[in-house]
Parts: structure tokens; sequence; C-alpha cells
């Protein structure tokens, strides 16, 4: 009876460990999943700053050399 009583004691735990390290599992797949879905959420919104970035140097490149164009212009009249 006690025999029986241990291995019935021994598979409970052994059950309990294995459910365990299935729910571990099971939350690296949702942080996993969590990862990714804030990464491309990061990137949706820095990708079009990014761009904004990149159109407003642009313009101030632009802007620095109008001035010395409308003083190259000045010089020809």
């Amino acid at each position: 009876m006690k025999k029986i009583l241990s291995v019935l004691c021994f598979c409970a735990a052994f059950s309990l460990t294995a459910c365990t390290a299935q729910n571990d599992e099971e939350k690296g797949r949702i942080e996993q999943f969590t990862d990714e879905v804030a990464r491309d959420a990061t990137d949706a919104v820095h990708r079009p700053l990014d761009k904004a970035r990149g159109v407003q140097e642009i313009a101030r490149q632009r802007n620095a050399e109008f001035p010395q164009e409308a003083a190259d212009d000045d010089e020809e009249w």
C-alpha cells in the first residue's frame, strides 16, 4: 500500500512538473509574439519619422544653397 501511494505521489509530482514546463514554453511564445508586435509597432512609428527627417534635411540643404544662388544671379545682372 505504501509503495502504491509513493508511486502515485511520484507520478503526480512528475505530471505537475511537466505541466509547469509546458506553461513556461507557452509564456515564451507569448513573450516572443509580444516582442514581435512591439517591434512592428515601433517600426511603424519610426519609419515615417525617419522619412520626415530626411525630407527636412533635404529642405535645409536646398535653403542653404538658395541664398548663394540668389547672390550669384544678382552678380550676373
